[in-house]
């Protein structure tokens, strides 16, 4: 979003939905990270088949009754070879499938261990085991399709080293061996490309991969045609972003919700303040998901802190994100943001309490949110302003180098961090 002041680059993440821990989009919401499931063979994925074990699972010679395994740690490294061989020889043979895909569903559990054969906005065709079967494209929030060739660019994408994974998911756009690969990879160019603050190559990335897909009705398309919106948005351009927004409502009742959030973001830029609120508070409603509630919420806040109705904006994010009432809690992009408005808005209240308060809040995202780094770097210049005016000019100094940092290097620091907890804990 570009109304607020130092606020948030992006409207918030469209392409996949997200699962539980702070993480980022292979689950169709703007940012992701791709589940944990366990497949045949005890691995955690299973491209860890080919990658490597993430914590070795038990082999059989380790239980069985009657047998010793060697001794030597030579001679039992290459039974643990033989054995990971002749499991990878034998699923091949039998035209074992190890690798599974994922659909969930606005309601119910998700569909997990299944092979999407394919992936239409209108309707998804997959296999369990040796049924066939079909579900409306409008019945589901996300699908996740494991994809080894994939692999290294979501990674990226997921830790924020978001220019190199626009790179690679070019490359992969036009070498992928399958074609809902290419697809895939084509439509996250401009997704990557975007987070990156990049607005032109992404505007041109969305442009191509829609006029290649358009018409086969791949399932990104609607999503592409979402963030092409906003990336407008990004840009400036508010006529460019309202035909965007304007052919969602052919993709179902939650585009058509979508549309609205769009709506409300082409009229915020605009300065119709109450007209953005209204097409936000439409996008709320108690048949859409959370994650679109979410969205909304966090593009009604913004408009409220633009019109300065600080007070407004903690109460309005408390009941929307914050309150006891609220159930489960899902640390994805929105809360990151609503976090970090939150602490805009105390901040913008002056005085030493509410400095207080904002500092909290800021703190909040740093540690929370590292999985979004352009959160976390609004978050820490917010802290510097905050210690700056509480005279505290160490930290102040300490948290005005970190906001100097590019969202990537805060990502690559983030992800250094937690391998050094994981170390220690073992």
């Amino acid at each position: 979003m570009t109304y607020f002041s130092g606020g948030f680059r992006k409207a918030g993440d469209i392409s996949g939905g997200f699962r539980k821990a702070p993480s980022p989009p292979w689950q169709s919401h703007v940012g992701f990270t791709p589940m944990s499931r366990s497949v045949p063979g005890g691995f955690r994925k299973a491209g860890d088949i080919l990658g490597g074990f993430r914590k070795a699972p038990s082999l059989p010679w380790q239980s069985h009754v009657g047998f010793t395994p060697m001794s030597s740690p030579a001679a039992s490294r290459v039974w643990r070879i033989a054995f990971v061989l002749g499991l990878v020889v034998g699923m091949v043979l039998v035209g074992g499938v190890v690798f599974a895909d994922v659909i969930v569903p606005y309601r119910g559990e998700p569909k997990t261990d299944v092979t999407i054969v394919a992936a239409r906005w209108d309707q998804i065709e997959f296999q369990t085991g040796e049924q066939a079967s079909k579900l409306q494209g409008n019945s589901i929030e996300r699908i996740e399709r494991d994809s080894r060739q994939l692999g290294a660019a979501r990674r990226l994408l997921e830790t924020g080293s978001y220019t190199e994974a626009a790179k690679q998911f070019a490359d992969l756009s036009k070498k992928a061996s399958q074609d809902w690969e290419k697809s895939e990879a084509a439509y996250f160019v401009g997704h990557a490309y975007r987070l990156a603050g990049d607005h032109d190559k992404a505007v041109t990335a969305f442009e191509e991969y829609l006029g290649a897909n358009q018409e086969s009705k791949d399932w990104w398309v609607p999503h592409a045609i979402y963030e092409l919106g906003l990336t407008q948005i990004d840009r400036g351009d508010r006529q460019a972003a309202e035909e965007p927004f304007s052919k969602l409502s052919s993709f179902g009742k939650n585009w058509a919700l979508r549309s609205r959030i769009g709506v409300g973001h082409v009229l915020a830029m605009g300065g119709d303040h109450l007209e953005a609120r209204n097409a936000f508070k439409e996008a709320e409603s108690r048949r859409a998901p959370l994650f679109l509630r979410q969205e909304a919420m966090i593009g009604r806040a913004g408009v409220l802190y633009t019109q300065k109705n600080y007070k407004n904006v903690v109460e309005e994010l408390e009941k929307g994100f914050f309150s006891a009432l609220n159930g489960e809690i899902v640390f994805n992009r929105f809360r990151a943001q609503a976090t970090l408005l939150t602490g805009k808005a105390y901040k913008a209240q002056g005085g030493k309490e509410n400095l207080e308060n904002a500092e909290i809040w800021f703190l909040k995202v740093a540690a929370l949110y590292g999985n979004f780094p352009s959160e976390v770097r609004v978050a820490a210049g917010g802290l510097a302003e905050v210690y700056d005016e509480l005279g505290r000019k160490d930290r102040a100094a300490a948290w005005r180098s970190r906001a100097a940092k590019s969202p990537e290097t805060l990502a690559k620091k983030t992800k250094k961090r937690k391998k050094r907890k994981k170390q220690k804990k073992k």
